[in-house]
C-alpha cells in the first residue's frame, strides 16, 4: 500500500493522496467510514495483486488526454473499483468479495460490487429526504433515500452513478442531467454505441465502458435569438433632436407606447417577427422577447427615451438598431445620428451587474396574469420547434411520428416546472398542453 505522500501507482503523476487514494484519511463513523475503508483497501489490494492495471484504467478513463480532474479523480476510482474488469474477468470489488484477504471488507466488498454505473431516470423528487426512479431504459421503480441528490434534481432530470442494490442507495459520486438535455444525452449515447460497437439499447454496458465521456458531458449550448431569430447583441443608438418635437412625434407614433418621463416602447406585430425566421431555426435556439401583456401579439423591439435635446434607442440586436435608425429617419427627419454600438451579451451583462440592481416589479393582476399565460401556451402549441424538424408542438401531434421528441419536450417543460414551483406557476399551462396534445411525458 503506497504511503499518503507517495506517487500514485497510477502513474498519474500526482501524490498518491491527491489521486486515487483520495478517500485515505481516518475512518469516520458509520456508512462513510465502511467507504472510505472499502475504497482504501481494494484499491490498494487490487494493485498489489493486479500491477498495472490501476494506471492502465486511468488511461483507459481518459483516453487521449493526460490530465484529469479532482472530480474526475473520484469517478475514475469508482469506476475502477465497481465496473472495470481485471484481467481474467470480475471487477477489483467482485474478486476481492472471493478472495480478500479481510472477511469483514469481504463482506462490504460483496455488497456493492452490484452497483453498476447506470443511468436512472428521476420519476419523482422530495427534497431533502428521496427520489423515485426507474432505469433509463424502463423498468423496477426504486425509493433512494437521498437528502443531498434530491436537492439537485427534479422530475424527470436524469442520473448517473451507482445504485447500492441491498440499501437503495446512491454509492459514491453522480452526475445529474437535465430534462432538457435528453435530446442532446441521447445523441451522445448513440455517438458512443457506434463508437464501441455496442447495440444503441445497451445503455448499461455504454455507462461501463465509457464514464468518462458521460461525466464530461456538456449540452448543446442554447443559442439566444430574437423573435425574427437574429443572434443577441446590445445594441444602442443616439440623436440629437428637439426635444419637444422628437416627444410629440413619438406620442402620436402608434408603434410606440408613451410610458411617462420620457420613455417609450417600440412594439410590432409579433407575426411578422416570426415570419422572418429562418427555416428551420438553429438548433438549441431561445427565443428572448418581452411583451406588452395588455396588447396580446405584440413584441417590443426596444425603448427609446429622452433626455434634453437627446434621444436614445436600446435593444437587442443588430437588425433592430438598422431599424430603429431607418424609424427615426422618418419619423424625426431633422435628427441627427450622434453614435450606434453593439456589444456582445455577455459584456453587456458583465458591465449591468455592476449598475445598481433593478427593483422588484410587482405581481400582475391576476386576469392579465392569466392571459398571458394562455397567450405562451398557445405560442408554445403553435410555433416551429427545431428538435420536430421545424414543426410545431400542435402538428407533431398531428401527425403521429414524433412522439419520442414530443414527450422529450413536455418532460424538459415538467422538470422545469418543478425547480420554479410547480406547474401552476409555470408561465406555460402544462396540463393544458398535455390535454391538447393527447401525449403525456412517458408513454
Amino acid at each position: 500500500m503506497p504511503g499518503r505522500n507517495d506517487p500514485c501507482p497510477c502513474g498519474s503523476g500526482k501524490k498518491y493522496k491527491r489521486c486515487c487514494g483520495s478517500a485515505r484519511r481516518p475512518p469516520d463513523a458509520g456508512v462513510e467510514g465502511d467507504h472510505r475503508r472499502l475504497v482504501e483497501e481494494v484499491t490498494g489490494w487490487a494493485e498489489g495483486e493486479f500491477p498495472g492495471e490501476l494506471r492502465s484504467a486511468l488511461l483507459e478513463f481518459l483516453g487521449d488526454r493526460r490530465e484529469i480532474t479532482e472530480d474526475e479523480e473520484t469517478w475514475a476510482a469508482a469506476w475502477f473499483l465497481h465496473d472495470r474488469e481485471l484481467a481474467g474477468g470480475g471487477t477489483p470489488l467482485e474478486r476481492y468479495a472471493s478472495a480478500g484477504p479481510d472477511p469483514q471488507v469481504r463482506e462490504l466488498a460483496a455488497s456493492h460490487a452490484g452497483a453498476k454505473l447506470r443511468l436512472w431516470r428521476v420519476v419523482e423528487s422530495w427534497p431533502g429526504e428521496r427520489l423515485l426512479v426507474e432505469p433509463y431504459a424502463g423498468g423496477r421503480q426504486i425509493t433512494v433515500q437521498s437528502p443531498n441528490i434530491s436537492r439537485d434534481v427534479a422530475r424527470w432530470d436524469i442520473v448517473l452513478g451507482h445504485l447500492k442494490p441491498d440499501s437503495a442507495e446512491f454509492w459514491g459520486a453522480v452526475r445529474s442531467y437535465r430534462a432538457s438535455d435528453e435530446e442532446d444525452l441521447r445523441d451522445l449515447l448513440a455517438q458512443l454505441a457506434h463508437r464501441l460497437g455496442l447495440d444503441q439499447d445497451a445503455l448499461d454496458e455504454i455507462a461501463g465502458r465509457a464514464p468518462a465521456q458521460l461525466f464530461s458531458f456538456e449540452p448543446r449550448p442554447l443559442v439566444p435569438v430574437t423573435t425574427e431569430g437574429d443572434p443577441i447583441a446590445v445594441v444602442s443608438a443616439r440623436w440629437r433632436v428637439t426635444r419637444n418635437v422628437a416627444a410629440g412625434a413619438l406620442k402620436r407614433c402608434e408603434q410606440c407606447l408613451d410610458d411617462g418621463g420620457g420613455s417609450f416602447t417600440w412594439i410590432a406585430d409579433r407575426q411578422r417577427l416570426v415570419a422572418m425566421q429562418p427555416d428551420p431555426m438553429p438548433r438549441g435556439a431561445a427565443v428572448v422577447e418581452t411583451s406588452v401583456i395588455h396588447i396580446p401579439g405584440t413584441v417590443t423591439l426596444g425603448e427609446f427615451s429622452l433626455k434634453s435635446n437627446t434621444l436614445r434607442y436600446e435593444g437587442l440586436s443588430e437588425r433592430r438598431l438598422a431599424w430603429a435608425i431607418d424609424f427615426i429617419a422618418e419619423l424625426l427627419p431633422d435628427a441627427s445620428l450622434l453614435d450606434s454600438r453593439a456589444e456582445p451579451p455577455e459584456q453587456a451583462f458583465a458591465n449591468a451587474r455592476t449598475r445598481k440592481p433593478a427593483t422588484t416589479p410587482e405581481p400582475l393582476p391576476p386576469e392579465l396574469a392569466a392571459a398571458a399565460r394562455k397567450e405562451m401556451t398557445e405560442r408554445w402549441l403553435s410555433e416551429p420547434v427545431p428538435a420536430l424538424e421545424g414543426l410545431s408542438p400542435r402538428q407533431a401531434a398531428s401527425s403521429g411520428a414524433y412522439l419520442p421528441q414530443l414527450r422529450s419536450l413536455l418532460r424538459g417543460l415538467e422538470s422545469a416546472a418543478a425547480k420554479m414551483g410547480g406547474l401552476a406557476s409555470y408561465p406555460i399551462d402544462i396540463e393544458a398542453v398535455i390535454a391538447e396534445l393527447g401525449i403525456r411525458p412517458l408513454p
